[in-house]
């Protein structure tokens, strides 16, 4: 059988984590390297990019784009695990929140967040939720997020002495939504906690264009070509049949370029990712290979 390689969007179930999607299509697809282009919690649903063969060299770049969730959150109670699947540490009635249009707004813009505990950061060589599962708390470094959008998208709900409703983020790479809605509560002055998550974008790629597992399982499903993932960059050059030839062997090449990195594009196939190469000074058109496809 021939090795596959592209991208296969999928409908991810609840209570599974995005590892055991792999392990399944890993041993469905008879692929010896498979990713996927961001992780998603077991309570979570929705859009998992998954990467099949030299597709995995697209990992780091997808990584990076835009994510759009919709998400419930339920103020009134806050848990170690800041979602609905874990301890109790805190709860408080709630009564009325007025202003929670105006705090979803507040916060728009960059962000300092801190990873949760029971998260898969790695501090001193261990995942954090392997501390964390020992009773252990440690510093964690906070990273810098942008939310680019939030909006509301249910009405609250009051009930057994909590407010629950959903809402639409938009946000960049890194962002916990979890963590998000700790600091949407306390900006009501109230514990708060996710109680449900399901991703519906991640760069180009839509959830209504994704396959339920088993029906992938069942033979059903689309196999996306690199390409397809990069088409709407800015940093896109086509090449011509000489430069081919040299991205192929991972051979230095001049473009005409503004950017630092590049996505080189051959009758409609990915076939390098190149940046500038900082050892010239020729107004920025020497670029070397960063990762190449042949």
């Amino acid at each position: 059988m021939d090795q596959i390689n592209g991208i296969i969007l999928v409908n991810k179930p609840k209570d599974w984590t995005s590892q055991d999607v792999l392990s399944k299509l890993k041993r469905y697809f008879h692929v010896d390297k498979i990713g996927h282009a961001g992780t998603l919690d077991p309570l979570a649903t929705g859009l998992l990019v998954v990467l099949l063969g030299t597709s995995t060299k697209l990992s780091d770049y997808l990584l990076s784009d835009e994510k759009e969730y919709e998400c419930e959150i339920l103020i009134g109670k806050a848990t170690d695990t800041e979602d609905i699947t874990g301890t109790v540490l805190a709860e408080k009635e709630v009564e009325n929140i007025e202003n929670i249009d105006e705090i979803l707004q507040g916060l728009v813009g960059t962000l300092e967040q801190e990873p949760p505990m029971y998260s898969s950061v790695r501090y001193q060589g261990r995942k954090l939720y392997e501390l964390a599962r020992e009773g252990l708390t440690v510093e964690r470094n906070k990273r810098t997020i942008e939310v680019r959008q939030i909006n509301r998208i249910s009405d609250l709900q009051y009930e057994n002495k909590t407010c629950k409703f959903k809402f639409n983020a938009s946000v960049s790479k890194g962002t916990y939504i979890r963590t998000l809605c700790v600091e949407i509560g306390l900006r009501t002055g109230n514990p708060a906690l996710m109680s449900n998550l399901k991703r519906i974008k991640s760069g180009k790629f839509h959830l209504e264009n994704a396959y339920d597992l088993n029906d992938i399982l069942n033979g059903k499903y689309e196999i996306l070509s690199n390409y397809s993932a990069i088409e709407d960059k800015e940093n896109i050059v086509q090449i011509n049949d000489f430069l081919y030839n040299r991205v192929l062997h991972g051979m230095k090449i001049r473009v005409d370029s503004n950017y630092d990195s590049i996505y080189l594009v051959h009758n409609n196939e990915l076939v390098g990712i190149y940046e500038k190469d900082q050892s010239y000074n020729d107004s920025n058109k020497s670029y070397k290979a960063k990762r190449v496809w042949n």
